[in-house]
């Protein structure tokens, strides 16, 4: 679902523009923490329930 947001997004602003390519950047990097940030709670969260 995300990535055909991002795809669509993507496709509809241009390349060449330094801006969009920073922002992309950003972007990606925001969506890569916060997939690691939920996997870990939920990995702790079970870890906890070991416990």
């Amino acid at each position: 679902m995300v990535a055909n947001i991002f795809m669509f997004l993507h496709q509809q602003i241009p390349l060449h523009s330094k801006t969009t390519s920073f922002c992309t950047w950003i972007a990606a990097k925001t969506i890569s923490f916060g997939v690691c940030f939920f996997f870990l709670s939920v990995q702790l969260r079970n870890d906890l329930v070991i416990l």
